[in-house]
């Protein structure tokens, strides 16, 4: 009886814990990113990350697989080649809702 107390108080500790770092955590992510860094994840298309120093100067372009290897690193997205940008337009403009003259069924 006593021991399955204490085996419950434990659980609950164990759980509080939990729920206290994990909003620590999401804290951290959220001004992680509110500083303007990527957090993880595939980068969208037409987007390229850059490695930048503790003092925010770009050190180079990461390319798909590379990582990053010194903590005070961190890595930012910005714009990458005009032919993705380009390609990326036709979306935006065909998701818009505007009908171009080209894609009006003919009567």
């Amino acid at each position: 009886m006593v021991s399955s107390i204490v085996k419950n108080i434990k659980r609950v500790m164990a759980a509080e814990y939990s729920r206290e770092l994990s909003v620590k955590v999401h804290a951290g992510a959220c001004r992680f990113a509110s500083l303007g860094f990527q957090l993880g994840g595939p980068v969208a298309y037409a987007l390229q990350r850059v490695l930048v120093n503790e003092k925010l100067q770009p050190k180079g372009i990461l390319e798909k697989g590379d990582r990053k290897y010194l903590q005070t690193d961190h890595v930012r997205l910005q714009p990458g080649a005009a032919t993705r940008w380009r390609s990326c337009s036709g979306f935006s403009i065909g998701f818009s809702g505007e009908v171009r003259e080209s894609y009006r069924p003919r009567a």
